[in-house]
């Protein structure tokens, strides 16, 4: 006749319930969202390489989709196929991600043993704590050596939007790996209460512990599970495990340190303080500055029109002929203007030399990166509302030093384009003016809160 669950057994699964409640409806859920955060910051750095022509992996590639979790190989690759291959692989990654997402069930029984160690594997694909050229990954290693074509390169807003990712990422992985260890922190000690509860009464009727023989122990206890659960896997150390904490000498230490896992962790409360303020307020004033889109695309149509109409007054006929067909082949010569601007507004003016195409460029550039951030729902957006005091800080002071810039040029043309329409008899072109007041005053509002956040963090 088997015993009756001792009360120890009987505490250990109340616990099991509670915490896999808990784990239901808090832990699961915001682990899927990590994984899935974790897709969208990866698809950002990768986008990024793609649009510089270091990777041309195709986002939308639906074939081959699999069917279970499978971590793309890590073999090494030749230098000369370095951007194929890691191509290549970075979308069979993104597809593995899209199916573990879309395609398993994200429950507590779902995510068994097995699944969890699938996942570990996954995620450890690429080495982020290592993610350069000391990584043991040669995928990692092909990886990093392309991102740091961008990192080392001239484009500051490429290389920022890419370092701020990796670093999203490796605090994230580190976050995700927590959370599954503590499924499976789950799923060992329920395999262990039901070692207790259908193996170990039938074993110990026979008083195969009195001995103290662990190893005579073990062979009965698998005896008896063959019989007992012979669907289920065998896990020796979890018996070795159940051993100890019934017969070492150290086994009420031990118990005690087992149900203390079994807690469920308290709701932290959240107190707005000061620097929760403080943080609110960079944000608004990092989402304020991108309203400043509309005026850098007002200006930059109102800028190109401009020269375009003070050419057709300078340059001959042969001369726009020749313009035309250098646009219509993507071959237009670089163009360059002399601006005149003040650092402030005591200081000496000075002269510098605009690269007109080039410039019209970057604005484009930095005014599709505003939109971005602009959109809380995307995933520019989505690392505003998670990035750090100091981070948004950084940024905030990165968007007011560009915007300055940006102004500075966009300025000096307006300036220069009016002065020359004067010169041409009945030439007249817009400008710009209201479009620069209100990029001026959103920089100013911006400037205000990094000088408050200064002010306070140094108090």
């Amino acid at each position: 006749m088997e015993k009756a669950p001792d009360g120890f057994l009987l505490v250990i699964q109340e616990k099991l319930a509670l915490r896999a409640e808990w784990m239901e409806t808090i832990l699961v859920p915001k682990l899927k969202e990590e994984l899935r955060t974790f897709r969208a910051l990866l698809g950002s750095v990768v986008d990024t390489l793609v649009k510089k022509g270091l990777l041309r992996v195709d986002r939308y590639d639906y074939d081959d989709r699999p069917t279970a979790i499978e971590t793309p190989p890590d073999s090494s690759i030749p230098d000369t196929a370095e951007s194929e291959i890691v191509s290549a692989r970075l979308t069979a990654y993104n597809r593995q991600l899209e199916f573990l997402l879309d395609g398993c069930p994200f429950s507590l029984i779902g995510l068994d043993l097995a699944t969890l160690r699938k996942i570990s594997s996954l995620i450890a694909y690429i080495d982020w704590s290592s993610f350069g050229e000391a990584t043991h990954s040669p995928t990692t290693r092909a990886f990093a050596r392309l991102a740091a074509k961008v990192l080392l390169g001239p484009d500051a807003l490429s290389a920022r939007v890419l370092h701020e990712s990796q670093a999203q990422i490796k605090k994230l992985v580190v976050e995700i790996v927590a959370h599954l260890a503590e499924v499976g922190a789950w799923h060992r000690e329920a395999w262990k209460a039901e070692i207790r509860a259908k193996v170990l009464p039938s074993v110990e009727t026979h008083g195969a512990h009195a001995k103290g023989d662990k190893t005579e122990g073990l062979l009965l206890i698998r005896k008896a599970f063959d019989k007992a659960l012979p669907e289920d896997h065998w896990h020796s150390e979890l018996v070795k495990q159940i051993l100890d904490e019934d017969h070492a000498e150290d086994s009420a230490t031990r118990r005690q340190k087992l149900l203390s896992s079994l807690d469920i962790p308290r709701p932290e409360l959240t107190v707005v303080t000061a620097k929760d303020t403080r943080r609110d307020d960079l944000i608004a004033a990092v989402r304020s500055l991108c309203q400043v889109g509309p005026d850098l695309a007002s200006g930059d149509a109102v800028l190109v029109e401009d020269e375009r109409t003070l050419e057709k007054r300078t340059l001959g006929f042969l001369q726009r002929l020749r313009r035309f067909f250098q646009k219509r082949s993507g071959r237009l010569d670089d163009r360059y203007y002399d601006i005149k601007h003040r650092e402030s507004a005591n200081a000496e003016p000075r002269t510098d030399k605009v690269n007109f195409l080039q410039f019209i460029a970057e604005l484009r550039e930095i005014r599709g990166a505003l939109s971005e951030i602009a959109d809380e729902s995307g995933r520019e957006g989505h690392w505003i509302a998670a990035a750090t005091e100091n981070e948004l800080f950084d940024f905030l002071d990165w968007q007011v030093r560009q915007l300055r810039h940006v102004h500075r040029k966009m300025e000096g043309l307006n300036e220069l384009f009016q002065l020359k329409a004067i010169h041409e008899r009945g030439l007249s072109v817009p400008s710009i003016k209201l479009e620069l007041l209100r990029i001026e005053n959103g920089i100013a509002r911006a400037d205000k809160v990094r000088h408050d956040f200064v002010s306070r963090r140094s108090q």
